[in-house]
């Protein structure tokens, strides 16, 4: 129970964060926080360019570059760089060279991070984090986590461990409220 004097203060309370377990990562200094460039935000909706703008490698390296020039630091490839309906993250839709897009996005110093959909993720999370990370993909943004039982509440920190061995930072979209995960995990970005 946390006592304060005005209710204002409930807002800026750090018990949770100060409660959780220390750190468990030894080495912290690959953790980068910063800005995206989301697709899915602006619906791929682009105007004016020489191309078709959509799920393709035209348009993501458009975003690489518009990143780039706006000191942001990643971009994330939402919904659609893989196979759909198959849950399976290892198959990359044709119209995306994936590699080429990291060392494009390298070579304009924006990192890539991948949507996941919980359930494929956790399918193989943890030769899908091995196999992204050996690729230099620099995390995941995993969605549809939609409860707070014991079970995902469990798999937030197995997932959390598992891209921290492999240097992965991780967002967790639509997950349960703050419990201090990024005082034990800070490559948890969310």
């Amino acid at each position: 129970m946390l006592v304060v004097t005005h209710d204002t203060q409930l807002a800026n309370n750090d018990m949770m964060q100060r409660l959780a377990p220390e750190c468990r990562i030894a080495d912290t200094s690959w953790i980068k926080p910063g800005k995206v460039a989301w697709d899915w935000w602006n619906d791929w909706n682009l105007k004016g360019v020489p191309f078709k703008a959509g799920i393709n490698m035209d348009t993501y390296k458009y975003y690489i570059d518009f990143a780039a020039e706006h000191g942001i630091e990643y971009v994330i490839l939402d919904e659609g760089w893989a196979v759909n309906l198959q849950a399976d993250m290892m198959q990359v839709i044709p119209e995306i060279d994936l590699q080429e897009l990291v060392d494009y996005g390298k070579s304009k110093n924006v990192g890539i991070i991948l949507w996941a959909g919980y359930w494929a993720f956790a399918r193989d999370m943890e030769n899908v984090v091995k196999h992204y990370s050996d690729m230099g993909v620099k995390g995941f943004k995993v969605d549809f986590l939609d409860r707070d039982d014991q079970e995902m509440v469990n798999f937030v920190y197995k997932a959390s461990e598992v891209c921290a061995k492999y240097k992965m930072l991780v967002d967790f979209h639509g997950v349960f409220k703050p419990t201090g995960l990024q005082r034990t995990y800070p490559n948890v970005l969310n």
